[in-house]
């Protein structure tokens, strides 16, 4: 009877769990997303389980810890339809002031003119706040 081997156990599962878990950590490593100080592990558990005094079942679990991604923020713009009353949030495109609503055609990426912009076009703004 040969010895138990680590490398061959449950017909080398242990092994190719290990060698999945490892490349979660190095592409972990690698993600500019995440912070490259921070320690990852690779947690091998092995429960033996004795079924009788001759014989046991031996459940192998391999678990990894990577570093979460770093934190990302945006700021949004929240503002109610006019016509539905529905609660609605744009992100703030630098540049854009507040208040200020941009019309894209999202298969294009033109900006469209609004229908106000098109009706007062030939009309000069009036700069109240002198």
């Amino acid at each position: 009877m040969d010895g138990l081997n680590i490398l061959n156990l449950a017909k080398g599962a242990l092994v190719e769990q290990a060698d999945i878990e490892i490349q979660k950590v190095l592409e972990n490593i690698a993600d500019p997303n995440t912070d490259d100080k921070k320690a990852r592990k690779l947690t091998i558990t092995m429960t033996f389980k004795p079924l009788d005094r001759e014989s046991a079942a031996i459940e192998v679990v391999t678990k990894s810890t990577v570093a979460p991604y770093k934190p990302v923020t945006t700021q949004v713009f929240i503002g109610r339809d006019d016509d539905s009353g529905v609660v609605t949030a744009k992100e703030y495109i630098k540049g854009q002031v507040k208040g200020q609503m941009r019309v894209v055609d999202e298969d294009t990426g033109e900006i469209l003119e609004d229908n106000a912009e098109k009706q007062s076009s030939g009309k000069k703004i009036l700069n109240i706040n002198r």
